[in-house]
């Protein structure tokens, strides 16, 4: 039984024995990944390798597979027998986002996989950086340099760059160029305002990441130092508002409305703005504020406005609009009145307003509904109709339309009045003179005959108030002697006095006849107006008719006289309130002699009620004939006007005060024009236009045509100053607003406190506007001062000061090339002129000047430089400089047009070769100008206008002839020093080309090593280094890089050519001129030193001077070695351009032949 119990426990031993075994065996696969993708910083630059590893447990042979996936995309997969590593290539990695990946391992019937893994691949760039720039504003029109650098997960990768800009008002970033390296010159900044910036890396074409933005400023001008743009903010009223209510409104202006708007500027800066309505610019003010009218109700209006502060920073506004509210029409707050005035006349009154604060002017219907006048008082006056009832309406208008009536019945006062009167009348022969007895009196048909005492007494029964008389007197071997129309009253003694004179021709009294004799009276300022626009038959004003118009404003009396016989017409008088007569005897009156057409000029403010206006015509028999006629003048003498105190040009933006002028020929020494008329060419001329455009800017603010023509000139003087100032009736045309002067005093100082009187002009002038002051005491350079005062019968008003202005020297021309009978000139010549003989009042004037060629010696035409105008007309081109300098025109930069008998044509070809011309300057001036004054010095006018006297000749007049050679060059050191000693108008250029980049290219003078840098539109291309060009286009300064430079370029002729050699480099070379220039600068420079620093751009040399060492930096430029292949400590041989870089100035190498090592 023992032996059978051992038996057992040995067999389950065994059997634990074998399941334990077999446990061993059905180990578990296991998979640890030793090296993860962890990339840099835990991310995995795009485009780059990738790593990973593992280790497999529990299984000596397995088969592993590794895969990779971009969301649900596979984009790698690998398997393998016992694979523990794979690497991913980069090309798998193109696209950014969170991979994942796993590894999953087969061992017999074993499978195991690892959980998802992630990596995350992003761009190789981690930062792009903008790298400092300097606070300088740059110059609207020019360009920006700005460089930046890279932070890269990945060294020596290349990128792409895109250069974004937004600019001034925009919302919007826009691409402006692309680049591989890492700075750029932005260009064509035409809009002034803040500028951002960004830099956008890009890799694998799509693939970006771009710089934090970068702002800087463009202004129209530099401003080295921080400076910040004008902020502006809400306007009034308010955006998009509507139903605004305006101003107040005027018949001539339409609605008012203000326009306000808030502007701030953080450096506290005074700021001025340019106004602009309906995109047109309506005004420049330092106000924030400004009222303007022409608007009609519900009218959408938009605007905006432009600060500017100090240094020229400007800021637009955003485009604000809003909307005008409807009309609404006037009201009537009383009813009329009605007051009796005098004898004649009733007037009316009555009072309405407009919620609008529209200016209001009335009609007054009377029984047949036919209007009177518009007017604008709140009243009218109305000659009584007596004994009649009167059914009347009164009719408010607005500028607009709107309209309110009142109606009124008005019953008229009865007044008839019958009776008996005396008329005593009175004859001599002359006023004061002896008596005429014996004299046949006729009045109204009754006859009587003078006394010794010259007396003859009418008495005439039952008359009225309105009794007509008609007095006639003949006496042999006298003349006739005929009153007609005085005013005869029921109960009235009334002394008439009349002369009858001997007669001249005739003795025969039945033989004679009167004159006949025709009137009219006009309001004075209609009539004026017409007088002063020419005075044609269908343009004259309506007569007043007197017998049923009240007068309260200054009339013009025109008079008409004809003879009947052969006694021609002597003298007419007219006078208000008397008979007129000889002025010693009769006071102001008006007066002509030998002629038979006449207006003469009154004042009605010292006559009230019924005034008799006498009209007198005498014929050389001294027959005379005086007409009566009576005006109802209605004066509230109560009323004091007030005088007038005169208003100048500037105040009302419509001119200058004063303009001075200097002739270099003394009026009255001119010559005669020219068989071709030189007015088919247009020239933009701002001294015609100072005066054109006051005279339409008067007229468009008084509706007054000024008269400018010059009556009269001083002969042999050649220098004046015209002296403006507004008069009275262009403020008050019909007198009741202010007394009207006599005339005004002109006084000038030379130190603006001492004055003396310069001249008197009458108020009843033709030109009563302005004063010609030819004094010989004007200087030019010597600065004198003028005022004007209105002068009244007891004095004058206090002085208004006009300003001051410096008259200006004269000054000749000098035609310096092509020279008097100079040969084998250039097709294409380079005109040069300078002024002459002047003195320092020219100093800070702006010279302008015209060119013409005369081809006269074997045709009959002309050339001239020109353009064609917006308007499609031709004017002819001007150059205007500051400063008495020289100039020089290129004939190759000019557009031509050719002139002959039959017409201007345009002309695009060189002078003909070796044939003769002759060139001459034949328009030049120089002019300085403020708000308040302008002067101007006239050299030479060949029948431009200018001049107001006609024309100033020319002195020189310079023949050439031409060669065969088209071009007229400059060589580098000329075309430098003329460009700091001339103004020049295009420049043809000669010099070999050292270095083309881009779209410069950088010329050098083989002989004197002097250099300049050409700028080309776009990238150049079939220009090599040794090149010969002759190029055309406009000098400037590239202040940057402080090198002469040439803009606007054409390459007019290029021969092949050898590389220059290169200038020794030494310190003298690197000197600046006096405006900061260097004329070495873009020159072939060369040197020898040792490295003493390296940076990822170049590196800095140390070389040998003639007494010492000096450094250089050494951009790499065009070669790709240079920081990879020197060391410090290394010895170079290089050359290269020469350029300045920001503070410093550094060779540029253009390729790596350019350095070698010693």
């Amino acid at each position: 039984m023992k032996k059978k119990v051992s038996y057992l426990l040995i067999f389950g031993l065994l059997f634990l024995l074998l399941f334990a075994s077999c446990i061993r065996q059905q180990t578990p696969l296991t998979i640890s990944i030793t090296k993860a993708v962890t990339g840099i910083n835990g991310v995995v630059p795009v485009k780059s390798p990738v790593d990973i590893k593992w280790s497999v447990a529990g299984g000596d042979s397995f088969t592993a597979k590794v895969v990779v996936k971009l969301g649900n995309s596979i984009v790698f997969e690998k398997s393998g027998s016992n694979l523990t590593e794979v690497t991913i290539p980069e090309n798998k990695f193109v696209n950014l986002g969170d991979y994942t990946y796993y590894v999953e391992v087969t061992a017999g019937d074993q499978t195991v996989k690892t959980k998802d893994l992630t990596f995350k691949v992003v761009p190789s760039v981690k930062e792009v950086k903008i790298l400092s720039q300097n606070n300088t504003s740059v110059l609207k029109n020019t360009s920006k340099n700005v460089s930046w650098d890279i932070l890269s997960y990945i060294d020596g990768r290349e990128y792409e760059y895109k250069i974004m800009l937004k600019s001034p008002g925009k919302t919007e970033f826009t691409l402006v160029g692309t680049t591989t390296n890492k700075t750029y010159e932005i260009t064509d900044l035409a809009t002034i305002g803040t500028y951002s910036m960004k830099i956008v890396a890009v890799e694998l074409n799509n693939i970006e990441v771009e710089s934090p933005e970068f702002l800087f400023q463009v202004a129209n001008s530099l401003y080295d130092g921080e400076n910040h743009f004008p902020e502006i903010g809400n306007s009034s009223p308010e955006n998009n508002a509507i139903n605004v209510a305006w101003e107040n409104s005027t018949f001539d202006t339409n609605a008012i409305v203000k326009l306000s708007w808030l502007a701030t500027d953080v450096d506290n800066d005074t700021l001025e703005f340019d106004v602009y309505i309906d995109d047109s610019f309506i005004t420049t003010t330092e106000s924030t504020e400004i009222q303007f009218g022409g608007f009609l109700p519900e009218e959408n209006i938009s605007w905006y406005v432009v600060a500017r502060d100090e240094k020229g920073f400007e800021t637009k506004s955003p485009v604000w609009s809003f909307t005008l509210k409807s009309n609404t029409a006037p009201v009537f707050e009383t009813e009329v009145a009605s007051e009796i005035v005098n004898d004649s006349v009733v007037k009316f009154s009555w009072d309405a307003i407009d919620n609008d604060n529209d200016e209001l002017k009335y009609e007054i219907y009377s029984g047949t509904q036919e209007a009177s006048t518009l007017i604008g008082e709140k009243y009218a006056n109305f000659f009584n109709t007596e004994n009649k009832d009167g059914n009347y309406i009164v009719v408010a208008k607005d500028p607009f339309g709107g309209i309110s009536e009142k109606e009124f019945i008005y019953t008229a006062p009865t007044s008839e009045i019958t009776g008996n009167a005396t008329v005593v009348v009175y004859v001599t022969d002359a006023k004061s003179g002896p008596a005429v007895s014996g004299a046949n009196i006729t009045l109204n048909g009754i006859t009587n005959t003078t006394d010794d005492s010259g007396v003859a007494t009418f008495t005439i029964s039952n008359i009225t108030d309105k009794t007509i008389l008609t007095i006639e007197a003949t006496k042999l071997n006298h003349a006739l002697t005929k009153v007609d129309g005085l005013m005869l009253k029921a109960g009235e003694v009334k002394d008439v006095y009349i002369t009858l004179r001997k007669a001249e021709l005739n003795p025969d009294p039945d033989t004679q006849e009167l004159p006949e004799v025709d009137f009219r009276v006009y309001k004075y300022n209609d009539y004026y107006l017409w007088a002063s626009n020419g005075a044609t038959p269908e343009n004259k004003p309506e007569a007043l008719d007197i017998d049923n118009v009240v007068i309260n404003y200054p009339i013009f009396v025109e008079v008409t006289a004809t003879p009947v016989s052969n006694d021609h017409i002597n003298i007419i008088y007219a006078a208000l309130g008397k008979t007129p007569g000889s002025g010693f005897m009769t006071g102001d009156r008006g007066y002509t002699s030998g002629a038979s057409e006449v207006a003469f000029v009154f004042n009605t403010f010292d006559y009230k009620g019924l005034t008799d206006l006498h009209i007198t015509v005498y014929d050389y028999n001294d027959n005379q004939i005086e007409i009566v006629k009576y005006l109802n003048i209605l004066n509230n003498n109560d009323i004091v006007l007030p005088k007038y105190t005169p208003a100048d040009w500037a105040s009302y933006d419509m001119g200058t005060n004063l303009d001075s002028y200097t002739r270099r020929m003394e009026i009255g020494f001119y010559s005669q024009g020219s068989n071709i008329e030189k007015a088919n060419v247009k020239i933009n001329n701002l001294i015609k236009r100072n005066v054109e455009n006051k005279i339409k800017l008067f007229k468009s603010k008084f509706n007054k045509k000024l008269d400018y023509n010059i009556e009269a000139a001083q002969l042999n003087s050649n220098l004046w100053v015209e002296v403006w100032w507004i008069p009275v009736n262009a403020f008050d045309p019909n007198g009741v607003l202010y007394q009207y002067p006599n005339g005004y005093n002109i006084y000038r100082s030379f130190d603006g406190l001492n004055w003396e009187k310069a001249g008197y002009v009458s108020q009843y002038s033709k030109n009563n506007f302005i004063f010609r002051d030819y004094s010989p005491k004007l200087e030019p350079g010597k600065e004198v001062h003028y005022g004007v005062t209105a002068v009244y019968d007891d004095g004058e008003t206090k002085l208004h000061y006009l300003g001051s202005v410096i008259p200006l020297g004269m000054f000749d021309v000098e035609l310096t090339s092509p020279s008097m009978l100079s040969t084998n000139v250039a097709r294409e010549p380079i005109f040069e002129f300078r002024p002459k003989v002047y003195d320092n009042s020219l100093d800070n004037a702006i010279f302008e000047y015209t060119l013409w060629i005369y081809d006269l010696v074997q045709s009959e035409q002309h050339l001239l430089p020109g353009y064609i105008g917006e308007d499609g007309k031709v004017y002819q081109q001007m150059y205007d400089v500051m400063g008495p300098y020289p100039l020089a025109v290129n004939y190759a930069s000019q557009q031509w047009f050719l002139l002959n008998a039959n017409g201007l044509y345009m002309y695009n070809e060189p002078l003909a070769p070796n044939k003769t011309y002759s060139w001459a300057i034949d328009l030049a001036y120089a002019y300085t100008q403020n708000d308040v004054s302008s002067a101007i010095s006239i050299s030479i006018d060949q029948g431009y206008g200018v001049d107001p006297f006609g024309r100033v000749d020319a002195d020189a007049f310079n023949t050439f002839t031409t060669g065969t050679d088209i071009y007229d060059t400059y060589s580098i050191e000329e075309s430098q020093d003329k460009y700091l000693s001339t103004y020049l108008f295009g420049a043809n250029v000669v010099g070999s080309v050292v270095d083309v980049y881009k779209n410069y290219v950088y010329l050098e003078d083989p002989i004197t090593n002097k250099a300049l840098k050409l700028k080309f539109d776009s990238n150049v291309y079939n220009v090599n280094i040794g090149d010969i060009l002759i190029v055309k286009g406009d000098m400037y300064s590239d202040t940057s890089g402080k090198t002469f430079a040439v803009k606007n370029v054409m390459i007019l002729d290029q021969l092949s050519g050898n590389e220059l050699n290169a200038i020794p480099l030494d310190p003298s070379i690197l000197e600046e001129n006096d405006i900061g220039l260097n004329p070495y600068a873009s020159a072939l420079v060369s040197s020898s030193g040792t490295i003493t620093s390296i940076d990822k751009y170049g590196l800095s040399l140390e070389y040998d001077t003639t007494d010492s060492t000096a450094s250089i930096y050494i951009f790499k430029g065009g070669s790709n070695i240079l920081t990879s292949d020197a060391t410090i400590g290394d010895r170079l041989d290089v050359k290269g351009i020469l350029k300045y870089y920001k503070t410093y100035w550094e060779i540029s190498l253009r390729s790596d032949d350019d350095w070698s090592k010693q």
